[in-house]
């Protein structure tokens, strides 16, 4: 059976009912080493998100990119409002930026070394969820505080794998509180 009639009949099935992780696994297993996220992949996130998160599946995809650390931190810094420096963060700022969301273009940009591990994925399924949270136009105390349902999706995606945060990222709750409270 061919491996596209194979993904397309698992995304049906994941529409029709509950995708259950060995679903999941399949999708993910087909995208293997891929060098980018396939459609299937994305399909497959959003039905997870919206079935275990409070957030509304689309079938409206992000663009997904591969780019270099460089590019990745010039997106991040962009919006800040100081001078040059800040605007291009401290080197160690630059070398922490894994992945961004930019919500006016709904574009996903992640490494370029990006393969598709578990813990790529949950990279991905973190910025899946701020994807969501643009499309359906909700809206947050602070911008900090969509990071909240986005750590818990990526924390639980990763608990699938016997991973975790602190493991893979060196993100502990602190950090998590830290990232998506709103300090005024």
């Amino acid at each position: 059976m061919p491996k596209r009639f194979l993904v397309c009949a698992l995304i049906v099935m994941g529409m029709i009912g509950s995708p259950n992780a060995q679903q999941t696994e399949r999708v993910l297993s087909l995208n293997g080493s891929a060098d980018r996220p396939t459609s299937e992949l994305l399909a497959s996130i959003v039905t997870w998100l919206s079935e275990n998160f409070d957030l509304p599946a689309t079938s409206d995809p992000p663009r997904v990119e591969l780019v270099s650390q460089a590019r990745m931190a010039a997106l991040r810094f962009r919006d800040l409002e100081t001078d040059r420096r800040s605007l291009e963060g401290s080197p160690e700022q630059r070398s922490n930026v894994i992945a961004v969301y930019d919500s006016a273009n709904r574009a996903i940009y992640l490494q370029e070394e990006w393969r598709g591990s578990p813990a790529e994925v949950s990279v991905l399924v973190h910025e899946m969820v701020h994807h969501l949270q643009t499309v359906a136009g909700l809206k947050y105390e602070c911008p900090q505080a969509r990071e909240k349902s986005a750590y818990a999706a990526q924390e639980k995606w990763l608990s699938r794998y016997g991973l975790n945060l602190m493991d893979e990222f060196e993100i502990n709750p602190m950090a998590v509180f830290v990232r998506s409270a709103c300090f005024f």
